[in-house]
C-alpha cells in the first residue's frame, strides 16, 4: 500500500468477507480514500487509512452481505441474502433497510448514474430503481439462473451473469 509491505496486516473479524469497495470523499478542501467491506452476519468494516486498520460499523442486520456500493457523495449501497438492501447516506454510520419485494438473496448491486441503481439476484431476477434505491422493481429474465455480478455501460445497455455459464444482456 502505497509502497509499504504490510504482509500481516489482518482485519479484525471473524466473519467471511464477500466484497470490498474503495471511494474517494472531499470534505471541504480535504479528499480521503474509503473503503468498505461487507460480509457474514451483517459484517461491515471500514478504512480511512488504505485498509492499514479497519473498524466496524454497525449494519443492524444478521444476514450475509454480499455486495457493497458506493453510489453518490456520502451514499452506500449494500446487498445481500433474503432481499436485504441497505442504504447509508452518512459514509456507512447509520442503514436503512430498504423493501424490495422480493426473498431472493441480492448478489450484486450498482449505481448506474441518475438515480438508476441495479441488481442482480437469485433465480434470475433484476431489481432496478430510479429514486436511487429508495424503492425497486423486480425485473423477470426468464432465466432461472443465480445472477452473481451486473454491470452497466449506461443506462440502458449491461450484461448479468451467473450460474451455468449464464450471460443475460
Amino acid at each position: 500500500i502505497n509502497g509499504v509491505d504490510v504482509p500481516n496486516n489482518r482485519i479484525n473479524v471473524t466473519a467471511n468477507l464477500n466484497d470490498i469497495m474503495f471511494a474517494q470523499y472531499s470534505f471541504g478542501s480535504v479528499t480521503e480514500l474509503y473503503g468498505y467491506a461487507v460480509g457474514d452476519n451483517g459484517t461491515v468494516i471500514f478504512t480511512n487509512n488504505y485498509g492499514l486498520t479497519w473498524a466496524p460499523l454497525t449494519s443492524g442486520v444478521t444476514d450475509k452481505l454480499r455486495s457493497v456500493y458506493v453510489l453518490i457523495d456520502n451514499y452506500l449501497a449494500i446487498a445481500g441474502n433474503l432481499g436485504t438492501i441497505l442504504l447509508s447516506q452518512d459514509l456507512g454510520l447509520t442503514w436503512t433497510t430498504v423493501v424490495t419485494g422480493t426473498v431472493e438473496n441480492v448478489n450484486d448491486i450498482k449505481f448506474l448514474g441518475q438515480d438508476v441503481v441495479v441488481a442482480s439476484c437469485d433465480n434470475g431476477l433484476i431489481l432496478r430503481s430510479t429514486d436511487l434505491g429508495l424503492t425497486f422493481t423486480g425485473i423477470p429474465t426468464g432465466s432461472v439462473s443465480d445472477l452473481f455480478s451486473v454491470n452497466f455501460s449506461d443506462a440502458s445497455n449491461g450484461i448479468s451473469v451467473g450460474e451455468l455459464s449464464t450471460e443475460l444482456y
